[in-house]
C-alpha cells in the first residue's frame, strides 16, 4: 500500500494521522473505533461487522460520531441485533467481493468427467477433509489436490493460481473467486460444508457469508465423491458467474461505498468535541489494559527467558559431569583390561605350551580384551 503511495499509520503516530485529517473513518473493531474517536479529527463514520465468533467482534459499547453501520451478513447483523449498538442503527448488509481489478473474464471451460485436480484454500484445513482427500487420491484414479493455506503454503489466492485447477474446496471470499472464475467450488471447511456454490443457492448461502455454516454438514466418502465428481459437473457454472460478476465484484463494491460515504458527508453526522471526550477515557482505558497485558507478557517472556538460560546451563554442566564420568570409566576399564592382559602373558610363559588348545583359548582371549581396548 505504501508502495501505491497510500499513507499509512499506527497508533505511533497519532499526530500525523490528525494532520492528515481523513474525511471518513471506515473503522472494524470497537478498540480502534475509540482510539481514533479520541483524536482530534472531524470526520465522518462508518463501522462495520465482519463477524461474530471472535470476541473482537463484539460491538461497540459506545459509538457517538458514528453514522453508518455495515454488517457483512445476515448472520452477523443478527447477532449484534439485541445489543444496545445494534438497536441504535438500521444495520445495512454490505457483502464480501472478489478483487475483479485487472481481471479478464473468461468463459468457464467444462470438460465432462475431467473434474479431478482441485485446490483447498483454508488457514485451518480441517484434519477430517485431509484423510477424506488423501482417501479420494488413493480410490479415484487421477484425483488430486493442493492445500494453500497456513501454516505451510501460505500463498496469494490470485486469479492465475486458481484457475489451474479443475475446482475449489474453500469457504467466504476465495469461494466468490472461484465462481468468478467459472469454477466448480464446494463450501466445506471447519464448520463443515454447505455444498456447493450454485445460482440458486447464493442468496441463501450469502446470509452466512458462504462460511459452512449454514447447513454445518460434514459429508461422509462416499456423499463427498457424489459432490466432487457428479453433483460439481453439473452446476451451471456460467450462471453462477454472471451472478458474481454483476453483484459480488470489487468494483461494485467501490462504487456502493463511494455513494455511501457521499451521502453520509450530506447528513453531517461526524466526530467532533463532544465526541472525543467519550472516546478519550474508552480509548485511555484500552489503551492502559493493552499496556498492561503487554508489560505481563513481557515479564512472563522473561521469566520464561531465564528459566530456559537456567535449563542450559544445568544441561551443559551434567553434560560436562557425565563425560568426566565416561572418561574416569573408560581409565578404569582400560587398566582393569591392561592387568588381565599382563597376568595372561605371564600365565602363557609359565605354563602355555606354543601350539596346544589352551595356548589357542589364551590368544582368543587376548585379542577378545585387545578390540574391546580399540
Amino acid at each position: 500500500m505504501a508502495a501505491e503511495g497510500i499513507p499509512i499509520f499506527h497508533p505511533g503516530l497519532a499526530r500525523e494521522l490528525e494532520a492528515f485529517d481523513p474525511e471518513i473513518l471506515h473503522v472494524h473493531h470497537a478498540p480502534c473505533l475509540y482510539f481514533l474517536g479520541g483524536l482530534e479529527l472531524r470526520a465522518a463514520v462508518v463501522y462495520s461487522s465482519l463477524g461474530w465468533v471472535p470476541a473482537l467482534e463484539a460491538p461497540p459499547l459506545i459509538w457517538p460520531g458514528v453514522g453508518r453501520v455495515l454488517a457483512v451478513s445476515e448472520e452477523v447483523r443478527d447477532a449484534n441485533a439485541d445489543s444496545a449498538f445494534g438497536k441504535a442503527f438500521d444495520v445495512r448488509i454490505f457483502r464480501n467481493w472478489f478483487d475483479d481489478e485487472g481481471m479478464e473474464r473468461r468463459a468457464p471451460v467444462t470438460r465432462p468427467g475431467a473434474l479431478r485436480r482441485w485446490a483447498v484454500v483454508s488457514n485451518h484445513l480441517s484434519p477430517t477433509i485431509a484423510q477424506q482427500l488423501q482417501a479420494l487420491e488413493e480410490k479415484v484414479p487421477g484425483f488430486s489436490w493442493v492445500h494453500l493455506g497456513a501454516p505451510h503454503n501460505s500463498v496469494p489466492i490470485t486469479p492465475e493460481i486458481l484457475g489451474s485447477f479443475d475446482g475449489v474446496i474453500t469457504i467466504g471470499r476465495t469461494a466468490l473467486l472461484a465462481g468468478a472464475l467459472g469454477k466448480p467450488c464446494l463450501l466445506y471447511d471447519v464448520h463443515g460444508s454447505d455444498g456447493l456454490l450454485t445460482l440458486e443457492r447464493v442468496p441463501e448461502l450469502a446470509t452466512r457469508n458462504f462460511s459452512g455454516r449454514l447447513s454445518r454438514r460434514w459429508p461422509d466418502l462416499e456423499q463427498l465423491m457424489s459432490l466432487l465428481f457428479e453433483e460439481a459437473a453439473a452446476v451451471d457454472l456460467e450462471a453462477v458467474q454472471d451472478l458474481m460478476w454483476r453483484d459480488y465484484s470489487l468494483s461494485r463494491r467501490r462504487a456502493d461505498l463511494e455513494a455511501l460515504y457521499a451521502d453520509l458527508q450530506k447528513e453531517g453526522i461526524r466526530l467532533d468535541a463532544a465526541s472525543r471526550r467519550s472516546y478519550g477515557r474508552a480509548g485511555v482505558a484500552h489503551s492502559d489494559a493493552l499496556a498492561v497485558i503487554s508489560r505481563s507478557r513481557d515479564r512472563e517472556s522473561a521469566e520464561a527467558r531465564r528459566q530456559a538460560e537456567e535449563s542450559l546451563k544445568r544441561v551443559n554442566q551434567l553434560t560436562r559431569e557425565l563425560t568426566e564420568l565416561q572418561d574416569r570409566y573408560n581409565e578404569i576399564v582400560s587398566s582393569l583390561a591392561w592387568r588381565a592382559i599382563e597376568q595372561l602373558r605371564a600365565l602363557k610363559d609359565r605354563s602355555l605350551p606354543h601350539q596346544s588348545a589352551r595356548r589357542r583359548l589364551y590368544e582368543w582371549t587376548l585379542n577378545q580384551l585387545k578390540s574391546g581396548l580399540g
